[in-house]
């Protein structure tokens, strides 16, 4: 009973740091699957191949953003890899990576805590190019999502939110109110994408927080 006491407490403090910051639906699951194109029909919608700056191996050099209203902050991620293929099939593994920390001022208190990602997940990326080495970044259908999470707080108290847990199968139940302050579906959300040589940020921002992941090519 303390367990599920506590994780409601933290849930409703993180509901509220993310209040105002996305376009969430009610009722919608923490695992919901990402945006669809912005047409009106994903089917009809053309899919770019893959630009030639994007497509290849990276990893992530780190992560930075926002969450809700009340200066949200997250860091860390280095580590991840992703493999973006010619037809835009776009591997992501988080085995081995840094975690994610996380922390905001809600309801008077401060909440610190961090979050570790092991697994993988895969989807299509549509690329919408505007020219300069930048576009819109629109995965679809994440199908092969084996991605787990340790989710840890460590202010206002410590307590384990997640221990391990297949986020792919998460609901709002089990994490109540944290849909936009923990990224459930990370990097593989809608957004853009900017590439220069052997440098790529993609910034995420659909249906959860704000954040700009920066990769380097593999050799």
């Amino acid at each position: 009973m303390k367990g599920k006491t506590s994780l409601l407490l933290i849930g409703l403090l993180l509901s509220t740091a993310a209040a105002g910051c996305g376009d969430e639906a009610p009722g919608r699951s923490g695992a919901a699957a990402p945006p669809q194109p912005s047409s009106p029909s994903a089917a009809a919608s053309p899919i770019w191949p893959s630009p030639a700056c994007v497509t290849g191996d990276w990893r992530t050099t780190g992560v930075s953003g926002e969450f809700g209203n009340v200066g949200g902050k997250v860091s860390g991620g280095t580590g991840a890899t992703m493999n973006v293929g010619v037809d835009g099939t776009t591997d992501v593994g988080f085995t081995g990576s840094e975690p994610l920390a996380f922390s905001a001022e809600a309801a008077g208190a401060t909440i610190r805590g961090q979050i570790s990602y092991s697994g993988s997940v895969r989807a299509a990326v549509v690329f919408e190019p505007s020219g300069g080495g930048a576009g819109q970044w629109r995965p679809r259908d994440a199908a092969q999502n084996h991605l787990r999470a340790t989710v840890k707080l460590s202010e206002p108290f410590s307590v384990t939110l997640l221990d391990n847990a297949g986020i792919g199968r998460l609901t709002g139940g089990e994490l109540p109110g944290t849909g936009d302050a923990i990224d459930v579906l990370p990097i593989l959300r809608g957004g853009t994408y900017t590439c220069a040589q052997n440098r790529l940020q993609v910034r995420t921002a659909d249906s959860g927080p704000d954040l700009s992941w920066t990769f380097e090519r593999v050799s």
